[in-house]
C-alpha cells in the first residue's frame, strides 16, 4: 500500500491507516509504504518527483522486489511518490489499484470548487492551464503549475502498457458517477467505502447540542450553517476544526458566551467523544462531496446527521438523518424541526453504520475487488 501523507494529517490519512490496520487483523499481510511531504524542497528533490522520479522509481523497485507483493494499492501519489513510484509499478507488471480519495484527478484544487462555486473548468488535463491561471492549488500559480506537471507525468505512465490501474477505487457510488462522466470509459471503477480504524464506544446517555466538525471553509457551507444557526431558536453549539472562516467561528464564541464551545485543535478521539455527546451533527458542503468522513464518524456514534445531499452524503446517510437545502434558513428550520426528535434516529443512524461502513462490511468489499484484480491479471497472463 503507497500513500504520501500530507503535513498534517486528515481523515485521508487515518482512513489509510484504517484500511492497513482491517486488512491485518482479517489476515493479510499488509506493507505500507509512507511518505511524508517536506516542510520544503530543494531543487533536485523537484525535478526528481515531478521530472525524472529516478530517485522515488529506485526505491519503488526496492520495496517491491523485497516484498513481492501479489498486489499493490495506490492511495496518494502527491507530491514525493509522483512520476517515479507509478513507473516503477508499471515496470513490475504486479497488477495494481488506485484510490481516489478527491478529484485531483480532473481539477487542481481537487474539490471542483472556486470563487464560492462549482466550477469543472478543468476536467481534461488540456485545459487545466486554467487551474495554473487562476492559481487553483494554494492559492499559488507556481504550485498549481507543479501539480499539473505531476498530473502530466502520472497520465504519461497510465498510457503505457501495464500502467493503467486494474480498477480505480471511488469512495462512493456518488465520485464513481462524477469520474465517469469526467473520463467516460476510460477506467473500471469499483466503490469501496471508508471506515474507522478502532470500533468507537457508543453513548447511550442522553444527548444534547448541535455540533460542526471539519475543515472552516466556504465550500463546506460553514457561512451559511452559522447564519442559520443564529436564525434558529439556537440549542447549545460546539464547533470542531479550523480553516479560513475561523474568525467567525471566534466572532460568534464572543458574542454567545456559554451557548458556543469553539475547539480549533483537538484529538480525533476527543472529536469523537464531542460527537457521541450531541444530539445532532451538521454536514452541508456546497460541492460534490465525494465521502465526508465526519458522516462516518456521527453515525458510528448514533449522532443523526443534517446533511445537504451533496455528493455521496444521502447515499451514506440514509435514513440516518435528514436533507436540507444548503442555505441559511434551510439550515435554521432543519434546526427547528429536527432537533427536537434527533433522539428518535439514534438507532438508525448506528444501523447505517452497521450495514455499510462498518471494519468488517468496508474490508469485505477490499478483499473482493483485490481478489477481482489478482484474478483479471491472471487471466490476462
Amino acid at each position: 500500500m503507497v500513500h504520501n501523507d500530507y503535513r498534517v494529517a486528515g481523515g485521508e490519512t487515518k482512513s489509510v491507516y484504517a484500511e492497513a490496520s482491517h486488512l491485518r487483523a482479517a489476515g493479510a499481510e499488509v506493507r505500507l509504504l509512507l511518505r511524508s511531504t517536506p516542510e520544503s524542497l530543494s531543487s533536485l528533490q523537484v525535478v526528481d518527483y515531478l521530472v525524472t522520479g529516478r530517485g522515488t522509481s529506485r526505491a519503488m523497485h526496492d520495496a517491491i522486489d523485497d516484498f513481492q507483493p501479489d498486489l499493490i494499492h495506490v492511495q496518494n501519489l502527491w507530491p514525493s511518490w509522483g512520476v517515479g513510484g507509478i513507473r516503477a509499478i508499471r515496470q513490475s507488471g504486479i497488477p495494481y489499484v488506485q484510490t481516489l480519495r478527491n478529484y485531483r484527478w480532473s481539477c487542481l484544487s481537487a474539490n471542483h470548487f472556486r470563487e464560492k462555486a462549482e466550477c469543472h473548468a478543468c476536467v481534461k488535463s488540456a485545459t487545466a492551464w486554467r487551474g495554473v491561471l487562476n492559481g487553483c492549488y494554494r492559492d499559488s500559480r507556481p504550485a498549481s503549475s507543479a501539480i499539473l506537471l505531476h498530473d502530466i507525468g502520472i497520465r504519461s505512465e497510465r498510457r503505457k502498457e501495464s500502467g493503467k490501474p486494474r480498477f480505480v477505487i471511488a469512495l462512493s457510488h456518488a465520485m464513481k458517477d462524477r469520474i465517469e462522466l469526467n473520463e467516460p470509459g476510460k477506467y473500471e471503477i469499483r466503490v469501496k467505502y471508508n471506515c474507522l480504524e478502532e470500533e468507537p464506544t457508543r453513548n447511550s446517555a442522553e444527548k444534547s447540542g448541535l455540533i460542526w466538525v471539519g475543515r472552516l471553509e466556504p465550500e463546506k457551507g460553514f457561512h451559511h450553517f452559522l447564519s442559520g444557526w443564529e436564525k434558529s431558536h439556537r440549542p447549545p453549539l460546539t464547533i470542531v476544526g479550523s480553516g479560513s472562516l475561523r474568525a467567525e467561528a471566534e466572532d460568534l464564541l464572543k458574542r454567545y458566551p456559554g451557548l458556543v464551545q469553539f475547539c480549533a485543535e483537538i484529538s480525533h478521539g476527543e472529536a469523537m467523544r464531542l460527537i457521541a455527546k450531541s444530539r445532532l451533527s451538521v454536514v452541508i458542503p456546497l460541492w460534490e462531496e465525494p465521502f465526508g468522513r465526519v458522516v462516518l464518524e456521527s453515525l458510528a456514534m448514533g449522532t443523526p446527521v443534517l446533511h445537504s445531499g451533496r455528493g455521496a452524503l444521502t447515499e451514506l446517510i440514509g435514513d440516518g438523518g435528514w436533507q436540507i437545502a444548503s442555505t441559511a434558513q434551510a439550515v435554521a428550520r432543519g434546526i427547528d424541526e429536527h432537533y427536537s426528535i434527533a433522539e428518535s434516529k439514534r438507532d438508525s443512524a448506528r444501523r447505517r453504520y452497521d450495514d455499510i461502513l462498518s471494519p468488517e462490511a468496508t474490508t469485505l468489499r477490499l478483499q473482493e475487488i483485490y481478489n477481482e484484480a489478482i484474478g483479471a491479471n491472471r487471466k490476462s497472463d
